[in-house]
């Protein structure tokens, strides 16, 4: 017998009559989950409450702007404590060699901070890992940096010898090492840059690396914009800059030079 009933129910039957104006079943999720579960949905600013009782209303998601997107990954992958050492033209150093000269600049202020150099033995890219995390190594990082530049404005050269004895000193570049996402874009807007260069040379254009748009005598020519379906990027030209110097065959040929220098090579 089920509650709510007034006598035997026949088999088979699973709800009893509604004498107390809701079912056994009802009753049971209702008490499980609470008074609270079956109250009134709020309505949404802006929308008719005839519209959201009908289900008519859909709340439409958001999707974050890919430059928002870069700059959370950036907040979150990059590394405030290393230093990323590359060389000229990608000339390779041995480790040994490059050690050294690291350990050298690192002590030229007193004693050198605890750290680690990440690389090969025969390479062309290395990381300087300053340890005690962000607090103790990002203050390090800048540090090596600003010692870099000299009083009158202009900026000491450091070398590393050669593999090679006899061939001149490998130069070496320091910066602050950054994630994989803002290399990645960087990359690309290099391939577009000189895809656009080697079509239409010109002195003039103005490259923002942040909104990955080329520019030319003040008037926006092209840019880089993120395909959300393709999970890529697009090539997105202006009429306002791109109209009278770049036809339809020229936009065609830069789009493909810089596809082409961003797609892997295809394998035989």
């Amino acid at each position: 017998m089920e509650i709510g009933t007034t006598g035997p129910q026949p088999a088979g039957r699973t709800t009893a009559p509604r004498s107390r104006g809701i079912s056994t079943t009802t009753s049971h999720h209702y008490k499980a989950l609470g008074p609270n579960a079956w109250s009134k949905p709020a309505t949404p600013k802006g929308v008719s409450l005839q519209e959201n009782l009908k289900g008519s209303w859909r709340p439409q998601p958001e999707r974050a702007a890919p430059r928002a997107y870069q700059l959370l990954r950036g907040l979150l992958l990059r590394h405030p404590s290393k230093l990323r050492i590359t060389t000229l033209a990608g000339a390779r150093v041995r480790l040994e060699n490059i050690t050294e000269v690291i350990r050298i600049f690192l002590s030229e202020r007193g004693a050198a901070p605890d750290y680690r150099l990440i690389g090969g033995k025969f390479g062309k890219s290395y990381t300087v890992e300053f340890k005690g995390g962000a607090e103790i190594g990002g203050p390090l990082v800048r540090a090596a940096l600003s010692s870099l530049r000299l009083p009158d404005g202009t900026y000491r050269k450091l070398t590393c010898p050669a593999p090679v004895e006899g061939e001149p000193a490998v130069a070496l570049f320091l910066n602050p090492d950054q994630d994989a996402t803002k290399k990645a874009n960087d990359w690309h807007f290099r391939c577009l840059k000189r895809a656009v260069q080697a079509l239409r040379p010109d002195p003039a254009y103005l490259c923002d690396s942040r909104d990955l748009l080329v520019s030319l005598r003040w008037r926006a020519v092209v840019q880089l914009a993120w395909d959300w379906n393709k999970s890529t990027y697009k090539v997105v030209w202006f009429e306002a800059g791109a109209g009278n110097r770049f036809s339809a065959e020229d936009r065609a040929d830069a789009e493909k030079g810089y596809f082409d220098a961003v797609s892997p090579p295809g394998g035989g």
